[in-house]
């Protein structure tokens, strides 16, 4: 009976209004044992809820009945199957728990309607029910921030800042390493869907690439990378320049803006070495810009930290410049992190710091127009963002273990479940 309570209003397919769930990410409940409404009998054999989502997202629907069999769809505004997750229905018999999980390559997005429907066939008791809601976003931008301080004062650690949108949801540890090394970039070198981190220790001229494990805590794998004496050369990011599958290195010489390329092989070894000359200028940074990239071109940011100007530079697999494109100008204090899509509408934003303030922001963008700004909370200047990572939201049912195949619910009978 859990119809017209929230919003008579709402609107529903076939006519029938329905109780509005605005989702953002995470679990929401609706049980009988907190609102009897939650119900079906013979007078009412059937519940709709409106399901909105604010950011493209998948959605796992679970439904446990007592008393009876209940079963769940999801539909389209029209009522109508147009995915395998839109229109899909779960109907386990004998009261098992009844679940819908939503195809990951169709996702739910943000400002259509969707309908979940409770029903039972011709009840002659009354139903309660517990119906779960549990949208996740199809993708998450995790900050990776990296501690410079001393030894003495705890530095040397490293912190995967897991978010959703703007607001910090989760905090992971990967494994620390002395302060001397420079977190220089994250991406996934050796194709296992993880990323791993390059490190730079610019007084002895080291250079490693830690293979990383699927939580991105621990290393599976230690790559050393030829040294490079000279502290002027920084790692500007990683990625594949060449279009041959494997990551590269971009190097910038700050003296002269001079820009370098070292093309790896499959196993993250140099096979060739690519100079790109550029006008001097010393008050240029050079930064990789993910997921900007063309099928023949890399994107980078030069940023004037003398004037706060910025421009995406798309050059060729040899570093040619192929053309420009400029973007909105931020004032010199504030530092470029990343990119990734942070409300998840589709399009990269632009993660920048402020490293005399402690101040964050993200700007959304489409493609390289600014269209508005939000701010993420400060942190201490002593921290500095090593990258900005894009991640897949597992979207996983029972988990992978004995304790966690209950998360599926009552299991006393035989079911189908796919996951």
């Amino acid at each position: 009976m859990a119809d017209t309570i929230f919003d008579d209003n709402a609107g529903a397919i076939a006519g029938i209004d329905a109780r509005w769930i605005k989702a953002t990410s995470g679990k929401i409940t609706l049980s009988s044992a907190q609102d009897a409404s939650y119900s079906l009998d013979a007078s009412d054999t059937a519940d709709y809820f409106k399901l909105t989502v604010s950011r493209s997202s998948n959605v796992i629907i679970k439904l446990e009945s007592q008393g009876g069999d209940a079963n769940i769809s999801l539909f389209d505004s029209n009522g109508t199957t147009q995915s395998n997750s839109v229109g899909s229905s779960n109907n386990n018999t004998t009261g098992l728990t009844d679940v819908i999980i939503s195809d990951s390559s169709v996702p739910l997005q943000a400002g259509q309607d969707y309908y979940i429907r409770v029903n039972a066939q011709n009840p002659t008791t009354t139903i309660n029910y517990t119906l779960t809601v549990d949208t996740l976003p199809t993708s998450r931008s995790d900050i990776l921030w990296r501690d410079y301080a001393s030894a003495d004062l705890g530095g040397g650690g490293n912190y995967l800042w897991q978010m959703n949108n703007t607001e910090l949801a989760g905090v992971t540890f990967p494994r620390g390493v002395s302060p001397n090394y420079e977190l220089v970039a994250a991406v996934d070198f050796n194709k296992d869907g993880n990323p791993d981190y390059v490190f730079r220790d610019p007084n002895s001229g080291v250079n490693a690439i830690w293979l990383m494990d699927a939580a991105g805590l621990d290393l599976v794998g230690y790559v050393p990378l030829l040294s490079v004496a000279d502290p002027n050369w920084r790692i500007a990011g990683a990625t594949d320049v060449n279009k041959d599958g494997n990551i590269d290195l971009v190097w910038q010489y700050r003296p002269t803006n001079l820009a370098a390329i070292w093309i790896l092989d499959a196993q993250q070894q140099l096979i060739s070495y690519v100079e790109a000359n550029r006008p001097v200028q010393t008050d240029i940074l050079t930064s990789v810009v993910q997921g900007f990239e063309t099928s023949t071109t890399t994107a980078v940011l030069q940023r004037d930290y003398s004037t706060g100007s910025n421009a995406i530079w798309y050059v060729d697999t040899q570093g040619g410049l192929v053309s420009t494109s400029s973007i909105n100008s931020i004032d010199p204090t504030w530092a470029f992190a990343g990119t990734a899509d942070f409300n998840g509408d589709g399009s990269l934003d632009f993660f920048w710091r402020n490293y005399v303030t402690g101040e964050n922001q993200v700007w959304y963008m489409n493609q390289t127009q600014f269209l508005s700004s939000a701010a993420v909370r400060t942190v201490d200047t002593r921290y500095q963002i090593a990258s900005i990572l894009s991640n897949v939201v597992p979207l996983d049912l029972a988990g992978n273990t004995q304790v966690s195949a209950f998360n599926v619910g009552k299991l006393d009978g035989t079911g189908t479940y796919n996951d």
